[in-house]
């Protein structure tokens, strides 16, 4: 009994490995090439979320979100009119060091206005 089941089971995966080979058709492969893009649009809640997010995950001590949601798109408005990075620090020497200055810069940028990298 033993000799026949297993008899069975050969023919049964010998019949399977024929069927899933097909000699008379040339194996094909096919490259797929993708474009890598934002997950985080520029603009709306999702990005004014992620901007906040960046402040805080970078130590910078959050005043009125709407404020700084302002001074992040401001930021950027400058930087593509123009402005350079060192511009911007020097405008905002009023109320931050410099590296507080290109933290929030940075941010807008990442978040706003990757383009001006």
């Amino acid at each position: 009994m033993k000799r026949i089941l297993a008899t069975g089971a050969a023919i049964g995966l010998a019949l399977l490995a024929s069927a899933c080979s097909n000699d008379s058709e040339p194996a094909t492969t096919k490259t797929v090439t993708t474009q890598a893009t934002s997950v985080i649009p520029t603009t709306g809640r999702l990005a004014d979320a992620a901007f906040l997010d960046e402040l805080d995950s970078r130590g910078m001590q959050r005043e009125d979100s709407d404020t700084r949601i302002q001074r992040g798109v401001s930021i950027c408005s400058n930087l593509k009119e123009g402005d350079t990075v060192q511009d911007m620090v020097d405008t905002m020497a009023w109320k931050y060091n410099a590296a507080q200055a290109r933290i929030i810069i940075s941010a807008s940028q990442n978040v706003y206005c990757p383009e001006t990298k």
